[in-house]
């Protein structure tokens, strides 16, 4: 596939949006109860009394999730890695966005580029399918959680990976969060 991100049609690869916000935070909470975690919702930053929609609990971890019922276009996808990316930064730590509702894993890999530049703003993307769903910071999972045939699995979680990158130029440095 040669195309370029502000052309790629994501209803083309069956990816498809939420009828409203509350619908999508649903979804996804729906996802998170499955998989085990504890979560709070609107919790506020203390420096900015910005609210981020979702803050997730994975073993010692929280990770911040901004929930947004449409990633379909290009426009929304950056608008919504601005806001995430802003929100990166005052608390340095990366911000995941979504969900965005994949049917394969292959959707995943052809977004490959979107994942990438959004890591490079220390934002991740949330990417659900019917029963699962999983964290991707970059091209690396940081969570992914299947629940194939209504058996769950044990979550796959890989904090390692969950680093904040601070750049100066062509000069980045990396540090765990």
């Amino acid at each position: 596939m040669n195309t370029t991100f502000s052309s790629y049609n994501f209803q083309e690869d069956n990816i498809w949006d939420f009828p409203t916000e509350k619908a999508a935070k649903s979804f996804l909470i729906k996802r998170i109860n499955q998989a085990g975690f504890e979560y709070r919702e609107e919790y506020t930053l203390r420096s900015s009394r910005r609210r981020l929609d979702l803050i997730v609990r994975i073993k010692d971890r929280y990770i911040p999730i901004e929930v947004k019922k449409s990633l379909i276009t290009a426009k929304l996808f950056a608008a919504a890695v601005v806001q995430a990316h802003s929100y990166a930064k005052e608390i340095e730590q990366p911000v995941f966005i979504g969900p965005i509702l994949a049917q394969s894993h292959q959707q995943i890999v052809n977004l490959k580029f979107a994942n990438v530049l959004a890591a490079r703003l220390n934002v991740g993307i949330v990417w659900c399918g019917n029963e699962n769903f999983s964290l991707y910071l970059g091209e690396k999972p940081i969570l992914t959680y299947l629940n194939w045939a209504r058996q769950p699995m044990q979550p796959i979680i890989n904090l390692d990976h969950l680093m904040f990158r601070e750049a100066s130029g062509s000069k980045r440095k990396a540090k765990r969060v």
